[in-house]
């Protein structure tokens, strides 16, 4: 009709669809910018597997461009051999499943990654990637922390049933020792009961310690001054048949520890050297500061800190086998005989280390000797 404006002959129904239209469009424009803006890798995968779409964070993950992640399929982004067998059950039964797997990292560690996969629409699947290292290694920690307490607890409570049964030892061992001397050979007895009383005393404070009931008094120490102090009470645990040899680097740094119990680690780790040397041999305690990248300090369970000062205590005695680095920092594993150690030293001093934010690692072979590395957040700036 004429004069009639064009918007007139518009039909509603068709406004309404448009309007509707333009909803869905803005609405799969959001989703799908949501998707590949997702911090997680995701991949939507079809009921055999292939890629149907993945986000930019999956590409990232394998290094590849979307069109080239479009022409695989779900089991070739997985390690080769991994069963997924449970896992497909699973989601073609209830609809869900995960499974963790690891891998090696382009850092070259390694990682843990959880894959969880969810329907979404019919015979289509959303399938996210998971870096889980820090929380498993997370987990770990508090699996060893509740270890190391109950471990404690039961130290402490040994400690005092211990001391009960040492205190009629030594009162009666004292009320003897007065007695006049009359029978040499009972005299001797009884300061053999003494003696052993106080090596039963020694392994109760050991069992403190490890316990953690006592306090810890950090300080700032030199490590290179600490040994050089330390050098004419090493000499006399060595003897005249095992030759030491002090090394220091003088741009070792500071620490801050407690000095009584890092000298207590040297001792350990110095007459663990000397026993493995029962003729003769050679001890190099040595220190050197190094600057380690985050990956070397993820695979060491140390701290943050990038200067560490460590300490090398290195003898040319038997050295062990796989089996038995791999037990030497548990409580009560020995190689010795059973008059000759306890099997704490060792844990004590993992313990000690660890507590501090260090690391510590054992290079040995049979026959080839024995290193230990003992490292230790060095402070920042002059001290």
């Amino acid at each position: 009709m004429e004069g009639m404006s064009p918007d007139a002959t518009r039909c509603p129904k068709f406004d309404v669809l448009r309007r509707q239209l333009a909803l869905v469009d803005a609405g799969a424009k959001f989703f799908s910018n949501l998707f590949d803006r997702a911090p997680d890798p995701m991949i939507v995968i079809d009921a055999t597997g292939r890629v149907l779409a993945a986000n930019a964070a999956a590409s990232r993950l394998y290094a590849v461009d979307h069109g080239e992640l479009l022409n695989l399929r779900l089991q070739d982004l997985l390690p080769s051999g991994l069963d997924v067998s449970k896992a497909a059950r699973r989601l073609r039964d209830y609809g869900e499943t995960s499974l963790e797997f690891s891998e090696s990292s382009r850092d070259g560690g390694l990682s843990e990654m959880r894959v969880e996969a969810r329907l979404f629409q019919a015979g289509r699947y959303v399938v996210t990637f998971r870096d889980v290292t820090r929380e498993k290694r997370f987990e770990r920690e508090l699996e060893h922390a509740h270890e190391q307490r109950t471990f404690g607890e039961a130290a402490a409570a040994v400690v005092h049933d211990v001391n009960n049964l040492l205190v009629p030892i030594f009162s009666y061992t004292d009320l003897l020792a007065q007695r006049e001397p009359a029978d040499g050979e009972l005299q001797r007895s009884v300061a053999e009961i003494r003696e052993a009383a106080e090596r039963a005393a020694l392994l109760a404070r050991k069992l403190l310690s490890i316990a953690e009931l006592t306090t810890e008094r950090p300080a700032v120490v030199q490590m290179n001054d600490m040994l050089l102090q330390m050098k004419p009470m090493l000499t006399r645990l060595l003897g005249d048949r095992i030759e030491l040899s002090l090394r220091f680097d003088r741009e070792l740094g500071h620490i801050e520890i407690d000095r009584e119990r890092l000298e207590r680690l040297v001792l350990n780790l110095v007459i663990n050297a000397r026993d493995a040397m029962p003729n003769a041999g050679t001890l190099v305690v040595e220190t050197i500061r190094e600057l380690r990248d985050a990956p070397t300090r993820r695979a060491l369970g140390a701290s943050g800190a990038t200067a560490y000062a460590v300490l090398c205590v290195t003898d040319t005695g038997a050295g062990m086998d796989a089996a038995t680095r791999a037990r030497i920092f548990e409580p009560f594993f020995t190689t010795k005989s059973s008059q000759g150690g306890t099997g704490l030293g060792l844990s004590m001093v993992h313990s000690f280390v660890t507590r501090n934010g260090g690391f510590i690692d054992v290079d040995s072979q049979p026959g080839c000797g024995t290193t230990f590395r003992v490292g230790f957040p060095a402070l920042a700036g002059p001290r």
